[in-house]
């Protein structure tokens, strides 16, 4: 029988052997030929997504996901506009250059995005260790500090400067624009809906489990930030 209290040993693709590295006894895991078996290394890293904002007082708050999206929709609509620019009621002559002019025009509008964010406080992730971290009370503040998180992006966020306070004396204060990191690619959105679903709650009604459905309205890619260009994303 394989000694549980050794290492597994990777298997090298196409090769069905170990890495060269690793040395093991081959009557660990004989086969029913006598040749050694290798075990599979089932562990994998995942690069999870994740939102980030700046508040009032300029700090960034940040929330990794604990699932990350199934899927990803992105939307873009073009916009058409067919303008006459001359006396459409005049009679038309023969001969098609007197006939009337029209001005047509397309303009796209910005892209549009929306994902669905899970959070589940009896999920606990492999890097989550200590006793801290296992209490389940302590899951469930962190569902509800994620709740508050999506909460403040839809909260108008004060002005900073004098400047932006007296230019914007009457209006209220936007809400904070966030970036959307996933993976190597990220955007940074303006929030245009938020829908939070809760479910199932412990006795003194905090929930244990909760959905986000954001659509996004992408502003720029960060890419585009950097390099001084406006547009979609790429």
């Amino acid at each position: 029988m394989p000694d549980p209290a050794k290492p597994d040993v990777l298997i090298v693709m196409d090769e069905g052997l170990a890495p060269p590295d690793q040395h093991f006894d081959p009557l660990d895991a004989p086969s029913a030929a006598g040749m050694f078996l290798p075990r599979l290394n089932n562990i994998v890293t995942l690069t999870m997504g994740s939102l980030s904002y700046i508040d009032a007082e300029r700090r960034i708050q940040s929330l990794q996901f604990q699932f990350n999206p199934i899927e990803l929709e992105r939307s873009r609509t073009i916009k058409f506009t067919r303008t006459p620019t001359g006396n459409t009621l005049e009679e038309l002559r023969a001969g098609l250059r007197n006939l009337p002019k029209r001005k047509f025009t397309r303009k796209p509008d910005p892209w549009d995005m929306t994902l669905s964010l899970r959070y589940d406080a009896s999920y606990t992730a492999n890097g989550d260790e200590g006793p801290a971290l296992q209490a389940y009370s302590h899951r469930i503040d962190r569902i509800a500090k994620a709740i508050q998180f999506f909460e403040a992006l839809v909260e108008p966020v004060p002005f900073v400067s004098e400047n932006q306070k007296t230019a914007n004396a009457d209006e209220t204060p936007p809400p904070p624009l966030l970036v959307f990191q996933y993976g190597k690619r990220s955007w940074q959105c303006a929030l245009k809906h938020l829908r939070i679903k809760e479910d199932d709650y412990t006795p003194d009604l905090y929930p244990r489990r909760f959905e986000a459905t954001l659509t996004l309205e992408i502003v720029e890619t960060v890419q585009q930030n950097e390099q001084g260009k406006k547009g979609g994303v790429r």
